[in-house]
């Protein structure tokens, strides 16, 4: 498979909120290219969605990707997973607008080193921020 540089970012979730995860991320860092959000409906079963990112990777030359889902061990990070394993790329499960954003600054991180700089990222981002004064 080609190399790391210019990976796309899929976004693997349940519905469509991945649609909108992405335009908030470009409201905060401008235009967003190499991003596709792939929802997983209700009438879907894991096989057809595997399959149809499959199809999608394949017919749009898509040969390295960061698939980000929302919920561990869900639907969509079965999905991740096994689509990182077909294909050689990075999968990792909490999306939020953070990791979305993490992961477009930092796609052409070596695969070996990329899970921990988002997971960095991640664990500095969740805070608690209750007003204490």
């Amino acid at each position: 498979m080609g190399n790391i540089l210019g990976r796309y970012i899929i976004l693997l979730t349940h519905g469509s909120w991945g649609i909108e995860c992405l335009k908030s991320a470009e409201m905060i860092i401008g235009d967003v290219d190499r991003v596709k959000a792939y929802p997983l409906n209700p009438e879907d079963n894991l096989d057809q969605y595997r399959t149809g990112i499959l199809e999608m990777l394949k017919e749009q030359k898509i040969e390295k990707a960061i698939f980000l889902s929302d919920l561990k061990c869900g639907s969509t990070s079965q999905a991740a997973s096994y689509l990182a394993y077909m294909t050689g790329g990075i999968a990792m499960s909490g999306l939020n607008l953070a990791l979305l954003i993490s992961a477009v600054r930092n796609r052409d991180v070596q695969n070996d080193e990329l899970p921990g700089v988002m997971l960095e990222e991640g664990k500095n981002d969740i805070s608690d921020i209750r007003f204490t004064g």
